[in-house]
């Protein structure tokens, strides 16, 4: 399996697929995702079987960790180990921390999937977690975080999070509210 970059030529291939496996409120709009084309901290992906796009991958690079935004495998495509191959090669070939976010397991396809990053060496930290809107005046959704191995201190939780929220989500750090604190 290979990634294959996505260009402008290519992007509205992408945001169709997303919007097929992602609801809105996961996902940015269409114009707000294509300038992440231009983001040095971002790398938009498909993930290619056999020149066949099977998925797509997008995630951050901040230098000392690694943020999955977003991970699918194509629906004709999912049950067959594409995603496991994929991420079994993508942490080993990388030397950072790797974090993502998950719905919290409330039904039985949210708990599948935290059960599949779990097989594959991830960890569901204790904190809290909301994640911002895409959207300006959107919901936020309750989740959890997981990490490649270790669960993370609080206090690195908390600047970890910050970086996330304030990069990928465009938030304010002041803004920010984790367990305890007051702000």
């Amino acid at each position: 399996m290979e990634l294959e970059k996505i260009t402008t030529k290519t992007f509205d291939k992408l945001y169709t697929l997303m919007e097929n496996d992602f609801p809105e409120a996961e996902r940015r709009s269409k114009e707000d995702q294509k300038k992440l084309l231009y983001n040095k901290y971002v790398s938009l992906n498909f993930i290619k079987k056999d020149c066949n796009i099977v998925g797509y991958f997008i995630y951050w690079d901040f230098g000392e960790f690694l943020y999955i935004e977003h991970l699918a495998t194509l629906k004709e495509y999912r049950g067959q180990g594409f995603g496991t191959i994929f991420l079994e090669n993508f942490i080993k070939n990388s030397n950072k921390n790797i974090l993502l976010e998950v719905e919290l397991p409330t039904d039985e396809i949210s708990t599948k999937r935290i059960k599949f990053y779990e097989r594959l060496g991830f960890v569901l930290n204790d904190h809290d977690y909301t994640q911002p809107s895409y959207h300006s005046g959107g919901d936020e959704l309750p989740m959890k975080v997981m990490t490649l191995k270790d669960k993370l201190s609080k206090a690195d939780y908390e600047r970890i999070i910050r970086k996330i929220k304030s990069s990928v989500y465009d938030t304010c750090e002041s803004n920010m509210q984790f367990e305890g604190n007051s702000k």
